[in-house]
C-alpha cells in the first residue's frame, strides 16, 4: 500500500509504531565504546529510492559497565541495499527527509508540503505490509 509521508504523523504512524515495538533490533555497527542498533522494518520512499530506518546509538558507560542509549537517528539506505547514504540525529522524520533532499540531492525545497506528499511504503522486515492479511487496517486514504 502506497501512502503519503504526511500520513505518518496521523493514525498510520501510531499503527506502524505499535508493530515495530514488538520487533527485534539489529546491531549494525559497534566498537568498544559505541553501538548502533536499527529496527528491522523501514519506510521505503519511492520518489527518492531510499529505505529509511529508525535507529539508536549507544555509548559505553564505564561506571555501569554497559551500553546506554545516547541518541535516536534515522539511517537512509539506497533501496533494497545495505549501502548507507545518509544519517541524521535528533530531527523528526519529515525534517530528516527534507534535509536529505536539500543537502544530498542538492534540491531547493520551498515548501514542506513537497516532502509531506512523497509516496512511501512500509516494509515489515523487507516485505510490503499490505500482502499480509494481519495488517489489513493499513488501508488508509492516500490523500
Amino acid at each position: 500500500m502506497i501512502f503519503k509521508l504526511k500520513k505518518l504523523e496521523e493514525e498510520l504512524g501510531e499503527i506502524i509504531q505499535e508493530i515495530v515495538e514488538n520487533q527485534d533490533v539489529v546491531l549494525i555497527d559497534e566498537d568498544e565504546d559505541y553501538q548502533l542498533w536499527r529496527e528491522e522494518s523501514c519506510i521505503y520512499i519511492l520518489d527518492l529510492g531510499v529505505d529509511v530506518y529508525s535507529a539508536i546509538s549507544c555509548l559505553y558507560n564505564e561506571d555501569t559497565r554497559d551500553y546506554e542509549v545516547n541518541s535516536s537517528l534515522f539511517v537512509f539506505y539506497n533501496h533494497g541495499t545495505t549501502e548507507e547514504v545518509y544519517t541524521e540525529f535528533g530531527s523528526s522524520f519529515p525534517v530528516c527527509v527534507y534535509n536529505y533532499i536539500h543537502f544530498l540531492m542538492k534540491k531547493e525545497l520551498h515548501e514542506m508540503s513537497i516532502v509531506e506528499n512523497l509516496d512511501c511504503v512500509f516494509l515489515l522486515k523487507g516485505k510490503e505490509v499490505w500482502n499480509n492479511k494481519q495488517y489489513e487496517h493499513f488501508n488508509v486514504d492516500r490523500k
